[in-house]
This record gives C-alpha cells, structure tokens and sequence, in this order.
C-alpha cells in the first residue's frame, strides 16, 4: 500500500488499512554522522468476511497470505528506502501486546504450492509471529528494507488467534559512499516512503571510467574488446 507523493516527512498520512506517521529522531548511539527515522502503522479491528466460504478473519485494506502451507491471513508488505548516500544500520520493529480475540483448534491454510511439473510440492514455514525479521535490498543505488507486518496471527499450539492494532518501524542509517544511482521513478513506484527520494540525476563513479553519463556499458574480456570498441565507436 503506497503513501501520496505529496505528504512531507512530518505529516500523518490517513490510509485505509493503517496511519503512516515518519517521524525524524536522534541518532540511536549519538554518533552525528547516524540518523533513525520511524513509521508508525495502526491496523483497525478484524473481522469475519461472510464472503469468504471458510468465514476468513479480515482486516479493512489488507490483502490475505497467499503463500501454501501457512494460513490465510491478512497481512501488509512494507517496503521503506532511505535516502541515496546512506546506508541502514539496523531496522526495528516494535508492536502492541497482543490481544487474544478468538480460539481455534484449526484455522483455513492454504494449499502447499505445486511445482509446474506437477511432482512436487512446497509448503512456506509459519511461525506465528506478529511480524517477519526485516530484509534489506538495493534497487537502482537506493538501499531498501523489507518487512512483513502480520497483525492477525495464529497459534497452531494453543488456537489463540491474536490482533496487534499498533506498530513502530524505525530504521537506523548513516551516510556511505554511492557509487551508483539509477532510476529514483522507479524506487519512488516501489517504497512505501516515495518522499525521502530527492530528485537526483542519475550517475556512476567508478576509478576505471572517466566522469560522465554513459547510455551504454559494456564489460568485455581484453580478447573481445577490438570489436567491442568498433561497435562503441559507431555509435558515437
């Protein structure tokens, strides 16, 4: 689910699932070359969607856990960038108390995943947690943390099924070298927090390369280079 391009980094932002709230803090060790800056999610009430044959607890804006093997619950994919020229630290994230809101000695789980041969088939693990341990990724020279935040789970042990109303995300960066940015359109279509993005041009550093915008690259094996070179010259 994606934020407007036009909120500013102090400003709430009304969605239909959740509140989105950045918010800019100290640095986490005191170090000044350190920044943190968090998001805060709050998720309304669950509730039974008569139009699901299998009477599948909802949540208003939230798409269902698709994966096979684990079981059909609303959940929301976060993808947070922080700002070209930095790098994240760390990324936390903290919830409400769980609360309690039905017991169920079984909950609808979706079937295992079919190989397209049709000969095996794959099950995901399901830990039963309010949120899955952050991920990070690089697109177009902008770092990306990904997290999963569940706030409907399921203990197959006990039956308890349980609602968080209330998440913070805060992730921890600081300033590191950028040899590289690409397209920021194509980050800013991605991430969940389009306006950290400043409009930059896109470039490359590199010692082996004069400065400049280049259109083409080509990486080649000294052997192959002369022909290489003949294609390059030509489209000068």
């Amino acid at each position: 689910m994606k934020a407007s391009s036009r909120t500013r980094m102090v400003s709430v932002i009304l969605l239909t699932a959740f509140i989105l709230i950045p918010v800019l803090q100290a640095p986490p060790s005191g170090a000044e070359s350190s920044f943190s800056i968090s998001y805060e999610y709050q998720f309304s009430e669950p509730y039974v969607d008569m139009g699901t044959s299998e009477r599948l607890y909802a949540i208003s804006g939230l798409e269902y856990d698709a994966r096979g093997g684990v079981p059909a619950l609303p959940f929301s994919s976060l993808f947070l960038a922080v700002p070209p020229g930095y790098e994240v630290i760390s990324a936390k994230v903290d919830c409400a108390a769980p609360r309690v809101i039905a017991f169920m000695e079984q909950y609808p789980i979706n079937p295992a995943e079919i190989s397209l041969s049709g000969e095996h088939s794959f099950s995901h693990e399901y830990e039963g947690l309010p949120y899955a341990a952050p991920s990070s990724y690089v697109l177009e020279g902008v770092e990306v943390i990904g997290v999963d935040l569940r706030p409907l789970f399921w203990d197959k042990d006990s039956g308890a099924l349980s609602f968080v109303s209330d998440y913070t995300v805060i992730l921890y960066y600081e300033q590191a070298r950028t040899d590289y940015i690409g397209d920021l359109d194509r980050v800013r279509d991605l991430v969940d927090n389009p306006q950290v993005l400043p409009d930059l041009p896109r470039y490359t550093e590199s010692s082996l390369l004069p400065s400049g915008e280049y259109e083409h690259l080509i990486i080649t094996s000294q052997d192959l280079s002369a022909p290489f070179l003949e294609l390059a010259e030509g489209k000068v």
